[in-house]
């Protein structure tokens, strides 16, 4: 739930919407995507550490992993960037960072011109950044909460006291929750 969780902020701040919602989420198989990037980025790369090797991805089948991801991908973003241009397609008021990054490469820099490659890139840098160290740090903080029943219930109390009848905490209660606050600087 978590991993959900900050998969649907992201593509919420990249794309302009949740990937969760309506099936599509499930539809492009953006979860089993990032998890098997996140399992190309982080495995073992012998050409790495002897470049005269590098065959041996092609017998491992891990070239053929690594191509079948990068095509998923290209293929979602070419059609999320599609989207983005599209002169008639419903805008929030906000600009997500798709909107951004294409505003800039309208724009055009002659010093450093921003590609379609680029901004995939940095799309795709955003997820394998921003996906699992959010999902590892909240499931960290939940952990040591549990694992510490009287600072759990200390911060509870504290919520709940700034809180009060409603059901969520607002961006203005945010200064109030000084325990909190500690929670969280020690989970980080």
């Amino acid at each position: 739930m978590l991993g959900l969780y900050a998969n649907d902020v992201l593509c919420r701040v990249a794309f302009g919407r949740d990937f969760s919602a309506g099936g599509e989420y499930d539809r492009h198989g953006f979860q089993k995507m990032l998890e098997e990037y996140q399992v190309l980025l982080g495995g073992f790369s012998i050409g790495d550490f002897f470049p005269s090797m590098e065959f041996i991805h092609s017998l491992t089948g891990m070239k053929s992993r690594l191509q079948s991801t990068f095509q998923r991908f290209d293929k979602l973003f070419d059609q999320l960037l599609t989207e983005h241009a599209n002169p008639k397609r419903e805008k929030e008021e906000n600009k997500d960072l798709v909107d951004v990054l294409l505003d800039i490469q309208k724009d055009g820099s002659d010093e450093m011109p921003l590609t379609t490659d680029n901004i995939k890139a940095i799309i795709l840098d955003m997820f394998a950044a921003g996906t699992d160290t959010t999902f590892i740090t909240l499931d960290w903080g939940m952990i040591e909460l549990i694992m510490n029943p009287k600072v759990l219930q200390r911060a509870q109390a504290e919520v709940q006291s700034i809180v009060g009848e409603r059901r969520a905490v607002l961006e203005s209660d945010l200064p109030q929750l000084h325990y909190m606050k500690a929670v969280i600087k020690e989970i980080f």
